[in-house]
């Protein structure tokens, strides 16, 4: 037996070993490194196919990414039950807009803007900062409200350490990161694949359906007009957001796609922005009391 069917051989056996499965025989079963060969291929006197041990060593490698993958996730899932009941069961917000429903749109863009940009972040750390970046959250109106993504981060390294003790300790700083950078008005640069991915899917909460809907029930809470009946849009006076919910619009909205981190992001932000635009065009010509075509 030649040196590199040796180093197949060897080297499915390992993997055999440390995936505690059979890739040679039983339900795992794979032809590619099972040293037999498919109809018609021909063998070598040793039961190898004559190319065998270079293509069984690329299957080989690849079965043992999908199995470690889908080990991979199926502990994230197990994570997020855990985070999940741990909210339901202790965390007894009226914020509608920073409630676990939250949470959950955040993990889904977050997990799909990664693996749009090649799965360059932690998912573990991922899911960790989505579902406890907002454990702080003060009013909108309230001066101290800066410090609620450093507020979040503190609780949330403590909730790691004192109820889900086997979190990954060197994984918890990144965590803490993620968490205080996230929002808007912190103004913490994020350094990390983590925090960058996971500002960007917090900030589309902000755009599109689910962020038209959000301005008007933070208005609400806020007891905020509308808009001003002059001038709604903002034309010929500075828009105040504290006091009329279209104005936020212009002074924060509109200026996200610029801020996104990732190329997903912005072009996700790009077409929320464009709604968002389609939506105020609509509502100015009906204050103008423009109908039909």
């Amino acid at each position: 037996m030649n040196r590199a069917s040796v180093n197949s051989v060897v080297f499915h056996r390992i993997l055999d070993f440390k995936t505690g499965l059979n890739f040679h025989s039983g339900p795992f079963f794979c032809p590619c490194l099972s040293g037999k060969s498919s109809p018609g291929q021909k063998k070598s006197k040793n039961g190898l196919s004559a190319d065998g041990s270079v293509i069984r060593l690329f299957f080989a490698r690849a079965c043992r990414v999908h199995y470690f993958r889908g080990m991979q996730d199926q502990a994230i899932t197990g994570w997020e039950t855990r985070f999940i009941n741990y909210h339901k069961e202790n965390t007894h917000t009226k914020d509608g807009s920073h409630d676990l429903g939250h949470f959950q749109r955040v993990w889904k863009a977050a997990q799909y803007i990664n693996q749009e940009e090649g799965g360059i972040a932690d998912p573990l750390i991922l899911l960790t900062a989505a579902y406890f970046h907002d454990l702080v959250s003060l009013p909108k109106n309230s001066p101290e409200r800066s410090t609620s993504s450093r507020l979040s981060a503190e609780r949330t390294v403590a909730l790691l350490k004192e109820v889900f003790t086997d979190f990954p300790p060197e994984k918890i700083e990144n965590v803490r990161h993620a968490i205080h950078a996230h929002s808007f008005s912190a103004q913490v640069a994020p350094l990390t694949s983590e925090a960058k991915i996971l500002q960007d899917a917090d900030r589309m909460e902000a755009l599109g359906a689910i962020g038209l809907a959000r301005v008007f029930y933070t208005a609400g809470q806020l007891s905020q007009r509308l808009f001003d009946a002059e001038d709604p849009l903002a034309l010929a006076r500075e828009p105040n957001d504290s006091q009329y919910s279209l104005d936020h619009f212009q002074l924060k909205l509109f200026k996200l796609p610029a801020l996104m981190n990732t190329a997903t992001g912005k072009r996700l932000a790009d077409e929320k922005v464009a709604y968002l635009r389609q939506y105020l065009g609509m509502i100015e010509g009906e204050i103008k009391g423009k109908y039909g075509g």
